[in-house]
Formats: C-alpha cells, sequence, structure tokens
C-alpha cells in the first residue's frame, strides 16, 4: 500500500525533471576529447566542460552565431584533462551558436542553441 502512494509522485517527478530538462549538447572527438555543452532558458550562464585522455595543454575556445560573429574567445594553457569554463550568454542573440574548442591534439566544433 506504501508504495502505491509514492508511484504519483514519483512519475509527476520524472515528467517535471525530463520536460524542463537544460539543452545539451555533446560531442566526443576521434582524439580522446570530449566537449559538453550545456544552455538552459532559466540560467544566464552557458556551462561548457572539455574532458581529454591526457593533458590539454594550449587551448583556444570561441563562441561565434551562425553568421560568424565572435561573442567569446579565450586562449589559455590547461594543465589538467579537464577544463570547465561558465561564460555570461547576456549580449548574445538568440538562435544557434558554435562552440570551437582548439587544443595541439584536437579540434572539435559543437553546435548549440541560446534561447
Amino acid at each position: 500500500m506504501e508504495s502505491r502512494n509514492l508511484l504519483f509522485p514519483t512519475i509527476a517527478l520524472t515528467a517535471l525533471l525530463l520536460a524542463t530538462a537544460p539543452a545539451k549538447a555533446v560531442e566526443g572527438g576521434s582524439e580522446g576529447a570530449t566537449v559538453w555543452v550545456e544552455c538552459t532558458r532559466t540560467s544566464s550562464l552557458i556551462n561548457i566542460s572539455i574532458l581529454h585522455e591526457r593533458r590539454i595543454g594550449k587551448v583556444k575556445i570561441t563562441v561565434c552565431d551562425a553568421n560568424g560573429k565572435v561573442f567569446y574567445i579565450e586562449e589559455g594553457k590547461a594543465l589538467r584533462n579537464e577544463l570547465v569554463r561558465r561564460i555570461d550568454k547576456q549580449g548574445m542573440t538568440k538562435g544557434e551558436m558554435t562552440l570551437t574548442v582548439e587544443a595541439r591534439d584536437f579540434r572539435i566544433e559543437q553546435r548549440f542553441q541560446v534561447q
């Protein structure tokens, strides 16, 4: 009887979470690198996560729109195999954007939506 009472709230919560899921884009490179982008309507930040099987080293991160207008660019050095960035999407045009991550071992382009 107790498990029946929990069934409906569990199903309702699952449906709610699926309906409000953030827009995520993940792309794995053939070079052992993975780029993950999360851009939700409810947040003013874009979360970017880069994971590589080895130390990343020199890296260049670029975000531009479909017309090629650059909204964010960063060049630096990652001393680990993981790099996480949070970018403010204020001032970006709504629509499809392209994230480009270039390092010595890989180059990955990932498209995502700004809403």
